[in-house]
């Protein structure tokens, strides 16, 4: 059986989560610099597979965590950075982002909708043909887990304006102020 280790940083409510699934978890110190963060990791060692979520991994970065596994896969959402990993995965169709001949030669890229991470029972609507109309009576607003409180009081700004009703999905990151304002 494999094992699998979360090294997470953030709110507590991600390692809780973890850990309340089981998963052995390391939570990381908010700001630790490469090289604490890459002794961390390392004594952790023999690591098969590291996946990571590009926020903040700088090509030196992703360096130091490849050098600590036998693989390192990232998914980006934008796939605009520069890439030193094993492999690259971003689901929205974005060919022209991937900064291919900027990165590594060796990084491979998967990009495009087959490679959403999306939870099983919403793929039957992939494919569903969707009808317009031009009266908005009701809007879902959600932008990720993310620091996106500037785009959510901009779309409560612009709903404001009109007679819609709105749902705003936040994140563990956006605490109480931003569900405030």
């Amino acid at each position: 059986p494999s094992e699998a280790v979360f090294f997470a940083e953030g709110p507590k409510e991600v390692d809780e989560y973890l850990r309340s699934q089981d998963f052995e978890v390391i939570m990381l110190p908010e700001g630790v610099d490469p090289s604490e963060e890459a002794r961390l990791l390392a004594e952790h060692g023999g690591l098969d597979v590291m996946f990571a979520e590009m926020l903040d991994i700088t090509p030196q970065r992703q360096t130091v965590l490849r050098g600590l596994a036998e693989r390192l896969v990232i998914f980006d959402d934008l796939c605009d950075h520069i890439y030193n990993a094993d492999l690259v995965v971003c689901g929205q169709d974005l060919p022209s982002h991937a900064n291919r001949s900027l990165s590594h030669p060796d990084t491979r890229f998967l990009v495009g909708y087959d490679y959403f991470l999306c939870r099983p029972e919403f793929l039957p609507f992939v494919e569903r043909q969707r009808e317009h109309s031009e009266s908005i009576e009701h809007v879902l607003v959600t932008l990720g887990g993310g620091g996106y409180g500037v785009g959510y009081l901009k779309a409560a700004k612009a709903i404001a304006e009109t007679e819609a009703r709105a749902t705003f999905v936040l994140g563990f990151a956006d605490h109480g102020d931003l569900a405030e304002q």
